[in-house]
């Protein structure tokens, strides 16, 4: 299984030496930030990412952040959003997610999800 691979910077498109598009997954698993591991994370973050209701393919993708931004976040409440979201991604079986809140002035979310698939590969989704 491949995805088209994503700029980390832009999260954008992004093409291969032969300008095609590029693509990470499967049919490159020895290469750096393109192998199997790579694309259930960068898949996975897709998937968090997106708003409910944004994809236009398919309304229900995404965390309903309308319903937990403004107010305190609950930690416990977007660990399980985001568990269930990477869980709905092909090939992952296990997601554990570890983030924190710092509500100082920049009221930060971060953390890491930690995904596994059925093959045994890991791989860490950074926030």
């Amino acid at each position: 299984m491949d995805t088209c691979l994503l700029d980390t910077g832009s999260w954008d498109f992004t093409l291969d030496a032969f300008g095609n598009l590029a693509t990470c997954g499967d049919s490159t698993p020895n290469a750096t930030n393109t192998g199997p591991e790579y694309r259930m994370a960068q898949d996975v973050a897709t998937q968090c990412l997106s708003w409910q209701g944004e994809v236009y393919y398919d309304d229900t993708v995404g965390l309903p952040y309308d319903s937990i931004l403004g107010g305190p976040p609950s930690v416990v409440l977007i660990s399980s959003l985001y568990e269930q979201e990477a869980l709905t991604v092909y090939g992952v079986q296990q997601c554990v997610p570890d983030l924190t809140f710092d509500a100082g002035t920049e009221r930060v979310l971060s953390g890491n999800l930690l995904v596994a698939d059925s093959s045994g590969r890991i791989a860490t989704v950074q926030l």
